[in-house]
């Protein structure tokens, strides 16, 4: 079974400064996100979707998550594979820096480190 690692790039910054996350518009019905969504179903439960999807060159979760059937927040979870663990940090730094330019300056920005024996390297 192919292994995957998920690297999650939280977007709830969106909901503080009003602008939207791919084609759905915050507040919108499930039956709302999916007209607007292209990209391939793989789950959808009565508090969220998860489509595979691509986001530049990177293989992508996108996650609509919801309150009350109305969009409240989104994320997307790379699907990458690397032997190199340090690909993913170089993923996550251009993703990041995609994301910054397109939605602006997260409000909150933090590393959270499984293991920081190699923190600093």
């Amino acid at each position: 079974m192919k292994k995957i690692i998920l690297i999650s790039l939280m977007l709830t910054n969106l909901l503080l400064s009003g602008q939207d996350f791919r084609n759905a518009k915050w507040g919108s019905t499930m039956s709302q996100v999916k007209s607007t969504e292209s990209g391939k179903l793989i789950k959808e439960t009565s508090e969220y979707i998860i489509y595979q999807t691509k986001l530049t060159d990177f293989d992508v979760y996108a996650i609509y998550i919801f309150a009350g059937n109305k969009l409240v927040r989104a994320k997307y979870s790379l699907l990458e594979s690397h032997t190199n663990k340090n690909d993913y940090i170089s993923d996550y730094n251009t993703l990041k820096s995609l994301l910054t330019k397109k939605y602006g300056n997260p409000t909150e920005d933090e590393n959270i480190w499984k293991n920081d024996l190699y923190k600093n390297n």
